[in-house]
């Protein structure tokens, strides 16, 4: 069986990227920690991941599980009737980073000298 390639999509797709996250040390149960804080049972569902998403209305997230009551360990999105906030995964990570590009460019056509890439950092302007 092929391994199965996770990529993030939009409607249209114009930037594409990549995302990293760091949970805090004394979450030593994470996103199943999370997960049964809300009812759910990790004997049944194993988090593997996040899905963070935002629109014209409103941003959100959904924990992705492994089903363990499926034959195949079918991967499943956990999502929540009550309005998500995202302050709550402030609580899990504390650390996380989401670099987009445009997708009309390639990263080898320009000079990215460092990961920590340094910040022009903007102030207000005067009145």
């Amino acid at each position: 069986m092929e391994k199965q390639k996770w990529i993030a999509r939009a409607k249209y797709g114009d930037f594409e990227g990549t995302s990293a996250a760091d949970l805090y040390d004394s979450m030593d149960k994470g996103l199943e920690g999370y997960l049964e804080s809300k009812g759910i049972s990790s004997s049944q569902f194993k988090p593997i991941g996040l899905r963070i998403q935002t629109n014209e209305y409103a941003p959100s997230f959904t924990i992705l599980c492994k089903d363990l009551a499926s034959e195949r360990g079918r991967i499943v999105s956990i999502g929540f009737e009550e309005k998500q906030n995202l302050n709550d995964l402030l609580k899990l990570f504390k650390r996380c980073e989401v670099l987009i590009l445009s997708k009309s460019i390639e990263g080898g056509d320009y000079d990215w000298p460092d990961p920590d890439l340094p910040t022009i950092m903007l102030g207000r302007k005067a009145e």
